[in-house]
């Protein structure tokens, strides 16, 4: 008997949803937003206002984010990978503070380590490119308007030397995930 067609939701559809879906499991925008490795980020950000209001702040992110990208993602891939299958029905029956299945944090966890190195790569990359700035030059336009682009690009290095700050402390909330995860004992152990 043939099995019923699933309705295509499309890429961007199934995108989304999935995203969605980690980003619950990571706690949404309240989680996010009382992170203290996020507000870690903000300070050392805050406090480092000599580098990102100069240009060179994106070639810090594309030296150090590749290497802890390609880390993180083989540690992600490692860790899942040597799980057995009774590990992770275990904790997916343990469950949160939030009732949430412990194996969605530890994957949420992880995920969103990687998301934000990601961004931070792909933010990077983005403000390297001086479009923008060179449109408003060659339209010569106001000095207000440059100032504006200044002002902008200044907002954009803030928010990128950030993204590179948190995806450094998420090192520690990735750390934890796996140190809560070696202390889990097999109840029928012991």
């Amino acid at each position: 008997m043939a099995e019923p067609e699933k309705k295509d939701r499309g890429p961007y559809r199934t995108f989304f949803r999935l995203i969605s879906r980690y980003f619950s499991d990571y706690g949404g925008w309240r989680g996010l937003l009382l992170s203290p490795f996020l507000h870690v980020g903000i300070l050392i950000a805050a406090a480092s206002y000599s580098v990102w209001t100069t240009p060179r702040w994106s070639d810090i992110v594309t030296g150090i984010i590749p290497n802890l990208l390609g880390f993180s993602l083989g540690t992600y891939a490692l860790l899942f990978s040597l799980m057995s299958t009774r590990m992770k029905q275990a904790l997916k029956h343990l469950r949160n503070q939030a009732g949430k299945p412990y194996l969605d944090e530890i994957n949420a966890t992880f995920f969103h380590f990687i998301v934000i190195q990601a961004l931070s790569l792909m933010w990077a990359i983005l403000m390297k490119s001086s479009l923008v700035y060179d449109l408003a030059v060659a339209a010569s336009a106001p000095d207000i308007v440059l100032d504006a682009v200044d002002l902008a690009n200044h907002a954009a290095g803030f928010i990128g030397y950030v993204l590179l700050n948190y995806s450094l402390a998420l090192v520690i909330a990735s750390s934890i995930a796996v140190y809560r995860l070696a202390r889990i004992v097999d109840p029928s152990t012991s």
